[in-house]
């Protein structure tokens, strides 16, 4: 359980770090760097729906070349009608809800320090939760493909 959820965390920034530079790792945690006017934007974001934990799901297997070519996210983002900032919104809060929604404790993922607009709310929790299944298979085969690439994500 606990290796399960130290992989779960491990993942989790992974991810954030894939889509945009959300959050920093530090000795202590993670904490936010997100500028005052993107937190505002996300805030005006529609809450997670399923149509985004399907996205999510179509997303993953492209996390390889997200992280070598961070610029590929625009043309990912417009091939699933994303904008860039729902993309962003779906990559930072799909991967937080489902660290929660495994039994993740929010004072080691460093909740406190997220702005609030990242907080699963309980609707979406549970959303997560009935795709959990899914929605941890496609992060699975993410983290292996990421694995297979070697350090930093870089083809061999």
């Amino acid at each position: 359980m606990i290796f399960m959820m130290k992989k779960t965390l491990t993942f989790l920034v992974l991810i954030l770090g894939a889509a945009q530079p959300v959050l920093v790792m530090a000795q202590e945690g993670v904490y936010s760097a997100i500028p005052p006017a993107v937190i505002e934007a996300l805030g005006q974001e529609p809450p997670l729906g399923q149509a985004d934990v399907d996205a999510y799901v179509k997303i993953m297997p492209e996390l390889t070349r997200l992280l070598n070519d961070p610029q590929s996210a625009g043309p990912l983002a417009a091939g699933l009608n994303l904008s860039q900032l729902r993309f962003s919104y779906i990559m930072a809060k799909v991967p937080l809800t489902m660290a929660l929604a495994s039994g993740a404790d929010p004072k080691t993922l460093g909740l406190d320090s997220l702005p609030k607009v990242l907080h699963p709310s309980p609707k979406e929790l549970r959303l997560v939760k009935n795709n959990l299944k899914i929605l941890s298979a496609a992060a699975d085969d993410a983290s292996r493909a990421l694995a297979e690439a070697g350090p930093r994500g870089a083809a061999k």
